[in-house]
């Protein structure tokens, strides 16, 4: 027990143990502001830096309307919404990346005779091969889309050229393979990548271009090989042309638009992840700090009672309403109820009052502080 008013035994100094709890509770109360105060200190710091009141985040902020402003701009003088479809980065990268895996078995073969070599490197060469033609038949497809802009009025005879290049590229590639594929019926091994060449030319400088595609279509496995061939890059073609908007200007208004606000987007989720780790850290010791001040509140108003002293505003003080920012949160959790959630704003409780225990033990009643 305490003792009533009886000097603290052990006491250096004879302080009454009633005055000694008054001052550990002032001191826990200096720490608590202490800690909140460096806590905002590197939350401001951090804003400084990286957050709303940064130089990065206004020049990534400024960005994004001059993009999102020449964006409206465009789309109210052509008078129509975008028209394309909106696919990520990495959905593209895997529609190309599958058509390659699709066309790789298909012309392993011929890389095997070509390059003789193994399974492994003729099928690597292949997919290379393959990705290759899908990617320029994805630009061929978007070249032609856009071959006339609106916005400007004008023909972009660049485009028109530059697609007409990509449909050459790839008629002669898949052309080379299939002539090469029906040159090769019963999977000669020995023949090289000189063999095959010559006998290509000589079919060439014999029968004539067409003629020698004609005869290479006759053969069952590369009429097979064509079909697959062109049957994916019409795919990666027909892709191209979808994902672009028919005006070149308002197709680059809108990805420059779309690439500022992720910029943005992840300045912004860098600032919260780093603002969270922060508050997380200092939570930790203002928790251990608020259990430190709660005993010893409890133990203060638990010896006025039994000393039959009146309790002061000091005993009702709630110390978690030291953390401005916790109370801001608090307030503006309320302003986004419902009406009939809630009439009054939330009021901090003050600690009842704690009852002597049995054996002169004290009751100690904590409070969970964020």
């Amino acid at each position: 027990m305490f003792g009533g008013a009886q000097p603290q035994k052990g006491s250096g100094q004879g302080q009454d143990q009633l005055d000694i709890l008054l001052g550990n509770r002032a001191r826990h109360r200096g720490d608590y502001q202490g800690e909140l105060d460096a806590r905002d200190a590197q939350l401001a710091s951090l804003n400084e830096s990286i957050g709303p009141d940064s130089a990065k985040w206004r020049m990534r902020s400024e960005a994004k309307h001059e993009a999102h402003a020449q964006l409206g701009a465009i789309q109210g003088q052509l008078g129509r919404p975008l028209q394309r479809w909106s696919l990520s980065l990495n959905a593209l990268i895997f529609f190309a990346v599958a058509c390659a895996l699709l066309e790789a078995p298909l012309n392993q073969f011929i890389f095997e005779i070509v390059l003789r070599r193994g399974a492994e490197v003729a099928f690597v060469a292949s997919f290379a091969v393959g990705l290759g033609l899908i990617l320029i038949a994805h630009t061929g497809g978007g070249q032609a889309r856009q071959w006339y802009g609106v916005y400007e009025r004008k023909i972009y005879f660049t485009h028109i050229f530059l697609a007409a290049f990509c449909l050459v590229v790839i008629a002669c590639v898949v052309g080379a393979l299939t002539v090469t594929r029906a040159d090769l019926p019963q999977g000669d091994s020995q023949a090289g990548i000189g063999d095959v060449y010559s006998s290509v030319a000589d079919r060439l400088n014999n029968m004539g271009l067409l003629a020698t595609l004609s005869a290479a279509l006759a053969n069952s496995e590369a009429r097979t090989l064509a079909a697959m061939n062109l049957g994916t890059l019409f795919a990666a073609f027909l892709m191209g042309v979808v994902t672009h908007d028919p005006d070149v200007n308002f197709d680059r208004a809108y990805d420059l638009h779309e690439a500022r606000k992720r910029a943005l987007e992840r300045l912004d989720r860098k600032y919260k992840k780093r603002r969270a780790r922060i508050r997380a850290d200092a939570s930790r010791d203002l928790q251990v700090i608020d259990g430190k001040y709660s005993s010893t509140n409890a133990a203060i108003i638990t010896l006025k009672h039994l000393r039959g002293i009146g309790q002061t505003p000091d005993d009702a003080f709630v110390l978690s309403s030291l953390d401005l920012l916790l109370t801001a949160e608090r307030q503006q959790a309320f302003r986004t109820r419902l009406p009939d959630e809630a009439a009054t704003p939330p009021q901090p409780e003050a600690p009842p009052p704690a009852a002597p225990a049995r054996d002169g033990a004290l009751h100690v009643v904590g409070r969970e502080t964020r």
